[in-house]
């Protein structure tokens, strides 16, 4: 035992690996869950109560498009609409949903938006700059 203090990292090194840990993550969460939520696109809104609950959904998110590997990454999250609208269903189904759910998007005259995963980002970051308004009724975004 004595004095060997073999295993044991500097106190400042584990704070920086902490930190730096902790960075990287929010950069992935961002990246994942910022895209679907954040775009001026997808509605901020002031109290849900009384709103039509698919126009609610589908205004107030949007979905990404993503490669290969953007899908395991995002597990299903790049399909917003879908994941808002059916929570309860495995994500492995959304891009068989996604057809069907944009037609009867259509058919009710409620918007359903699609974009690029590396367009949602920026378009996450655009709304740091300049946020959206905030939305009290969502009848105006009817199609």
């Amino acid at each position: 035992m004595g004095g060997d203090s073999a295993g044991v990292f500097p106190v400042a090194h584990v704070a920086e690996f902490y930190l730096l840990r902790i960075a990287l993550m929010g950069c992935a969460l961002f990246a994942v869950l910022g895209p679907g939520h954040l775009p001026e696109e997808a509605a901020c809104l002031k109290g849900s109560g009384g709103q039509d609950f698919v126009l609610l959904q589908a205004a107030a998110t949007l979905n990404f498009r993503t490669g290969f590997f953007g899908r395991l990454i995002c597990s299903g999250l790049e399909y917003q609409i879908e994941h808002h609208l059916f929570p309860n269903v495995s994500h492995v189904y959304y891009p068989k949903m996604a057809p069907l759910v944009q037609k009867f998007c259509a058919e009710q005259g409620v918007p359903y938006r699609s974009c690029s995963w590396p367009a949602a980002i920026w378009k996450s970051l655009c709304v740091f700059h300049e946020p959206p308004p905030i939305e009290v009724n969502l009848e105006a975004r009817r199609t």
